[in-house]
């Protein structure tokens, strides 16, 4: 009798990153970094930028104009020195694992080919790519977090988590979006209201997963209403 092929479920890093394994969405990955690696070595530092490093010479919760994302982004960079690329290396890879998350959730819900056509755009897009993906701005991890939230959605099409595992990873994401940009709150309210326009998703308040969710967001995101 020939053995039975026994087929391993996928684990969460590698649906997440599902799209690396497309050799057309790789190459378009990595060819969108390479523009913006010789970009970053070329463009000067904008005034936004020179601002920005502070926030990673002086750790704080959070500060005036931004919650502590960008200072986080700002803390690696100077890590690795304070050379023109070490300032933007955290939006340079964050962009890229964004741009995975979206791909990987654009598979998910419209297929391989949509999936291609999502990452491309999102490679070629000025304004995205400039704010999110190359330049030191809290726009970086704010849209880290979100194609986060969006790929976790694509996974749970129920929108609030059933389960603890569920509930702390969805707590984590928005706070952590939370921390990225004050645009974050707009995310969140809607958020809120589509939740409360479906029936499945009001049945799902009555249990304790979503409460547990929303506690854990208010943990992550503790150092925004702390300094504040």
């Amino acid at each position: 009798m020939m053995p039975e092929t026994i087929q391993l479920r996928p684990n969460t890093f590698q649906r997440w990153f599902s799209p690396w394994w497309v050799p057309s969405i790789r190459m378009v990955l990595l060819l969108g970094l390479a523009v913006r690696l010789l970009l970053a070595l070329i463009l000067p530092p904008g005034y936004d930028e020179a601002y920005y490093q502070f926030y990673g010479v002086n750790p704080a919760l959070s500060y005036f104009d931004h919650p502590a994302g960008v200072g986080l982004w700002s803390w690696v960079s100077a890590q690795f020195g304070g050379s023109l690329l070490a300032i933007r290396l955290p939006c340079l890879i964050s962009y890229t694992v964004a741009l995975t998350w979206m791909g990987g959730a654009t598979e998910r819900w419209f297929g391989r080919r949509a999936a291609l056509i999502a990452v491309l755009l999102g490679s070629l897009s000025p304004l995205l790519f400039a704010c999110g993906g190359l330049l030191l701005l809290p726009d970086s991890p704010l849209l880290l977090a979100i194609a986060a939230l969006i790929r976790w959605l694509a996974d749970h099409p129920r929108l609030l988590p059933e389960t603890p595992g569920e509930a702390l990873g969805l707590g984590c994401i928005l706070g952590l979006m939370t921390l990225g940009k004050y645009h974050a709150l707009l995310v969140l309210a809607g958020f809120l209201v589509f939740c409360l326009t479906q029936s499945t998703s009001r049945h799902t308040l009555r249990k304790a997963w979503p409460w547990l969710g929303v506690l854990i967001w208010l943990l992550v995101s503790s150092p925004l209403w702390i300094w504040n």
